[in-house]
């Protein structure tokens, strides 16, 4: 163990004993399984116990406990650790306990053996998995911070600190913001177009940016490889049919269209995530990230369960209140397909429900708005695409007619 790790676990626990009520900022998260040495370890325990029974955590209150740890208390408040400090303290303590953890799983991984292969992955993964979702509780925010924000932001024209728009305007009149901590659910039937309509909001938001913001669209795609969804934004940007594209085949006279094209969307800041990916994944992928604007994940039915799941019901459950935690502790606005089960096509009327979405006990609950895709033909036999805004929960619902040209992969508004 470094110095810097030992450094870091008297730095917490010489701010608790100090003001034992700052304890509370960390407690959520900082487990004492996380402090490496034995002696910290039980110290920053018996710090919790004490907490629990009502009693403040302090020097003599700790050595009555086991004055064998006089020794260690001694270095623990020579450190002079400040107590507005102790989530920073807190993170370093976890960052070490992972990087230990991680290393006992590569020295483990290291001696696995061909007939053990599959159960040593399937346990690393798992205990990958398990090691990503440690980290530190948001801090509490204070009312009157809240107010004073919402405040500036209302007379700016924004709302709930979000100024990421779908780029649609007849959905933006609607839906006037993706917000943080919310989901913005898209569902439609297989090959209905929700990773096209998706793809062109990733373009919308990922052109909206603000110059030199660094920010980027993170997008989750667990059906198609990053060099297919290149292909779909070539196919929106230069015009060229997508199957020609996919074919290598690009006329002559053309050529320069293709280029021109090419280098705008070579210009997009959009970032495909690794798949395949869990909700822990994601939080993972992106806490200690600044330059995420937004998270698409295409789609919900295929993403990992974070743990065992048994049956599709279950699992689904599980995969959508995992990424509502994650929009929550990421701060950040989450886009997110879903299919729609059998039953519309069923049903004389093809528009869909909330009700039609596949698994969908709660993934209607966790949403902040739905939009649901289908076709129709209007009224001089012209085949059209409608959103349905079935859920909204600070506006309106509502259908919206779209027309979809599927070669370039465009949506655009009537």
């Amino acid at each position: 163990m470094n110095d810097e790790a030992i450094t870091a676990e008297r730095s917490v626990l010489c701010a608790i004993l100090e003001n034992g009520e700052c304890i509370r900022e960390v407690l959520a998260q900082l487990k004492a399984e996380h402090f490496y040495g034995t002696q910290r370890r039980a110290i920053y325990q018996e710090c919790i116990n004490l907490h629990k029974q009502g009693r403040t955590p302090d020097i003599a209150t700790i050595l009555s406990t086991d004055n064998t740890w006089l020794g260690e208390v001694q270095a623990i408040t020579s450190m002079g650790a400040l107590t507005i400090n102790i989530c920073t303290y807190a993170e370093q303590v976890i960052a070490y306990y992972k990087t230990r953890e991680l290393q006992a799983i590569g020295k483990k991984l290291s001696s696995v053996s061909a007939g053990s292969l599959a159960s040593a992955q399937s346990e690393a993964i798992a205990k990958m998995q398990s090691i990503a979702s440690v980290g530190i509780a948001r801090q509490p925010e204070q009312l009157g911070e809240i107010i004073q924000t919402q405040r500036d932001n209302i007379l700016k024209g924004l709302s709930h600190k979000g100024n990421i728009k779908t780029g649609f305007s007849t959905i933006d009149e609607k839906i006037p913001y993706l917000t943080e901590g919310n989901i913005y659910l898209i569902g439609a039937r297989p090959g209905g177009g929700k990773s096209a309509f998706a793809l062109n909001i990733a373009i919308n938001i990922a052109k909206a940016l603000p110059k030199g913001s660094n920010k980027k669209v993170l997008y989750y795609n667990m059906e198609m490889l990053p060099e297919e969804m290149a292909e779909r934004v070539a196919a929106f940007y230069t015009g060229i049919p997508l199957a020609n594209i996919t074919k290598g085949y690009i006329p002559e006279h053309k050529r320069a269209l293709f280029n021109s094209g090419m280098d705008k969307a070579a210009s997009l800041p959009i970032e495909f995530g690794l798949v395949p990916a869990s909700p822990t994944q994601i939080i993972s992928d992106c806490q200690y990230r600044s330059d995420v604007a937004v998270v698409i994940v295409d789609y919900l039915q295929i993403m990992q369960c974070d743990g065992k799941c048994n049956g599709s019901y279950e699992r689904v459950t599980n995969i959508s209140q995992g990424l509502k935690n994650a929009a929550i502790k990421l701060k950040l606005p989450f886009i997110v397909l879903c299919q729609l089960n059998r039953e519309i096509e069923k049903r004389n009327s093809k528009k869909p429900q909330a009700s039609d979405l596949r698994d969908s006990g709660q993934i209607e609950q966790d949403a902040y708005a739905i939009m649901l895709l289908w076709d129709y033909v209007n009224g001089r036999g012209e085949a059209r695409k409608a959103v349905s805004i079935v859920k909204n929960r600070n506006g309106a619902n509502g259908d919206l007619a779209f027309t979809f040209n599927a070669p370039q992969m465009r949506f655009n508004e009537i």
